[in-house]
């Protein structure tokens, strides 16, 4: 048995996405945006997407209209797009 915690996903009527263990934003537009999560990459495509809350917790909220989720291995490397507009 391993320590690590599972990520949860949890979405409401295609509006609201609450995803936890998330590390950082990668890109983001009204239509993809792209989260670093402890899994990889989860890039969430619909329409007039927004993100609601992004913080320390390690969790982001998205609410629009939530087309499609899907998760790559890999990550890119550099500075992300939450890093670039902190600094």
């Amino acid at each position: 048995m391993t320590d690590e915690k599972n990520m949860t996903l949890k979405l409401e009527n295609r509006e609201v996405l609450t995803v936890d263990r998330t590390e950082d934003v990668l890109s983001f537009s009204e239509s993809k945006v792209v989260l670093k999560t402890a899994d990889g990459a989860l890039t969430i495509s619909g329409r007039s997407l927004q993100i609601k809350k992004f913080g320390s917790e390690e969790f982001a909220i998205i609410t629009g209209r939530i087309d499609s989720l899907s998760f790559s291995e890999s990550v890119k490397s550099g500075r992300a797009l939450l890093s670039k507009m902190i600094k």
